[in-house]
């Protein structure tokens, strides 16, 4: 904020301007070589993007961005009938009025009939709020100086329905959540909002989200190293926000729900994390009554938590092998695990993560895969059979194909005597050669560098060079992975 300040002095203006200039000189004599690295990036990557399709209760939707665009179009057809599909929101077309133009939030409501959205047209990270009866009904703004994120409740009806947002406090932060009482017969109409919740500590955040299984609001305060989690009951968004646990200052937790049981990971019993449960009829959320399915561990992380139906998905980062596994975990209504299994990955290193699966009974889950050799592929996993299929594989251009690339995990001790996993790619046919490397390495927040694919990686390896990656948090596990 000084610095930003400083800037509108003239003296600092001119400094600016000069060291803009310097720079300008420094990289004039690259101009060519830019422009040839730039083209030929260009070639090698896929332009215009068709995303894959999310089936919902009553219609499929999907994106399209073009080859000139900076933003998508959003796209659907019932369910029942693909052939009548149709553009509902062009974000191309409403940027293009505008200097400025930063979306926010998009959701959908409950029956899927209605868009509700934020944008930022000024710059200044607060949103105005917008609703559109679909597929082509008129925009109707509806609250300005609001957050970006959007969460609809679970009381739709014909003519009514609830909207939760945030509001900022004088320094931008987050600190209120508020419920919208919509008139969908007249949304221009509806009730003034109510507030819900307001964080007084200015140390903490406000966001706003759903369990999948669409029975709870949750409303996610967090602080550096704290988490404080109030529910409302979807169905009934009037109902008073409860917090739903007591955790002590310095303690990390996220809340899942699936009937019956209420899961929170969390970091009280130890760094790595722990996973505790409690049934949903139990009165009052006391730390006294969360029993453990998962303990603490030295050998692994607990990074997150998916609940469905029929049971569990887990993150688990493995320490020894710097490599997160996908972990299912099949619960009986006695809550008994009647399958613990980790998934297969394809290689190692390689990065598998689940991708977002709005429907709570689902049987199919969608991965999305990636190494340093492989660009993203997107595979649904059929859990009854175990198959898996091949649903998407971002395509690579030029003359350099990741089958030509191969990657090694190589080992590294520290001066502390810590052994630091490396990750290293390169042309196949250089393998066995001294190669020119370039060494990247970032451990801040805890972030471990998962193995990515990058095309503009791939103008570097053309050439003969090597690209390493030290994991530096690969297998830290004394500290908080949060740190």
């Amino acid at each position: 904020m000084a610095l930003a300040r400083s800037a509108q002095r003239p003296r600092s203006h001119r400094l600016l301007e000069a060291a803009n200039q310097q720079q300008a000189d420094w990289f004039a004599p690259l101009a060519p070589l830019e422009e040839t690295l730039y083209q030929s990036h260009l070639a090698r990557r896929e332009l215009a993007v068709t995303s894959l399709k999310t089936t919902l209760d009553h219609f499929t939707f999907w994106s399209k961005t073009g080859a000139e665009d900076n933003y998508p179009s959003w796209w659907r057809h019932p369910n029942s009938q693909p052939e009548q599909h149709e553009c509902f929101f062009d974000v191309s077309a409403r940027a293009a009025k505008h200097d400025f133009y930063d979306m926010g939030d998009m959701a959908l409501s409950p029956d899927e009939q209605w868009l509700a959205w934020t944008e930022d047209t000024q710059g200044d990270e607060r949103f105005t709020l917008w609703l559109k009866a679909l597929p082509s009904g008129t925009p109707i703004p509806l609250l300005n100086d609001i957050g970006a994120g959007l969460c609809w409740a679970e009381d739709q009806t014909a003519t009514t329905a609830t909207l939760l947002f945030t509001r900022f406090d004088d320094t931008q932060r987050p600190d209120s959540v508020w419920r919208l009482p919509l008139s969908l017969a007249d949304p221009s109409a509806s009730k003034e909002p109510v507030l819900v919740l307001r964080e007084e500590d200015p140390e903490f955040w406000l966001g706003i989200g759903k369990t999948r299984s669409r029975s709870w609001l949750l409303l996610e305060s967090g602080s550096k190293d704290t988490s404080e989690i109030h529910l409302v009951p979807a169905h009934t968004p009037c109902h008073e926000a409860a917090m739903h646990s007591d955790a002590p200052t310095g303690v990390e937790y996220s809340i899942d729900h699936r009937p019956g049981f209420y899961y929170r990971l969390h970091n009280q019993a130890g760094a790595h994390f722990q996973l505790d449960y409690l049934p949903d009829s139990q009165p009052g959320y006391s730390q006294a009554s969360w029993q453990t399915l998962i303990s603490h561990r030295e050998e692994a992380t607990l990074e997150g938590v998916d609940a469905f139906s029929w049971g569990l998905m887990l993150a688990e980062r493995d320490h020894d092998q710097a490599q997160v596994r996908l972990r299912r975990l099949v619960l009986d209504a006695q809550h008994d695990c009647t399958l613990d299994e980790y998934l297969t990955l394809p290689e190692q290193p390689c990065s598998q993560m689940l991708e977002d699966e709005p429907h709570f009974d689902s049987q199919v889950l969608r991965l999305r895969e990636e190494s340093f050799t492989q660009p993203p592929s997107w595979f649904a996993l059929d859990l009854t059979n175990g198959e898996r299929t091949l649903l998407k594989r971002a395509p690579v251009y030029g003359n350099l194909q990741p089958e030509q690339l191969i990657s090694k995990r190589l080992w590294a001790t520290s001066q502390d005597g810590e052994q630091v996993p490396v990750s290293v790619v390169m042309r196949a046919d250089l393998a066995d050669q001294p190669l020119p490397t370039l060494l990247y390495g970032y451990g801040a927040y805890g972030e471990a560098l998962d193995p990515w694919f990058s095309i503009a990686r791939l103008e570097l390896l053309e050439r003969g060079a090597a690209f390493a990656v030290a994991h530096v948090r690969g297998v830290v596990n004394a500290v908080s992975p949060g740190i």
